[in-house]
């Protein structure tokens, strides 16, 4: 009987530990993909590139100038729609750090004339520009798959 019990009780101890374990994996884990805001701009930290993820812009400036790092960690993701609808935005500037730029990210920026993609650019996602009108050419890099 004694022997059962402390086989329990170190059962019971182990899996105490692992569920321990898993929780704070997790709490680490949303902490992770928190989003955040700096000035105009919401992001996160997006562990696949390493980098800061813009999530969503809330200005309404005529030029946008996409800072090239947040906290000392480059900006290496323009989000899914981040700049959606974004109708007084003529120019977008964007850091040459810049790998991704997501599916839609643009759509229904009416007024865009000009934007720079950066040299290193690896995914220009699915309708990045649709409705961008004014948007009459772009040069696209060759690091583009």
């Amino acid at each position: 009987m004694k022997k059962i019990t402390q086989f329990h009780m170190r059962i019971t101890g182990f899996l105490m530990f692992a569920l321990l374990c898993m929780l704070c994996l997790f709490d680490v884990k949303a902490e992770a993909t928190e989003t955040k805001t700096y000035g105009k701009y919401q992001y996160c930290y997006n562990e696949e590139y390493d980098g800061i993820e813009i999530v969503k812009y809330k200005g309404k400036a005529k030029t946008v100038k996409v800072p090239k790092e947040i906290e000392g960690i480059p900006v290496k993701v323009i989000g899914d729609r981040a700049f959606e609808d974004k109708k007084t935005i003529t120019k977008v500037v964007l850091p040459e750090s810049v790998l991704v730029i997501g599916e839609e990210s643009f759509d229904g920026c009416k007024k865009l004339k000009k934007i720079n993609l950066p040299k290193k650019l690896q995914i220009l996602g699915e309708d990045a520009f649709k409705a961008c009108v004014k948007l009459a050419s772009i040069e696209l890099p060759k690091t583009l798959s």
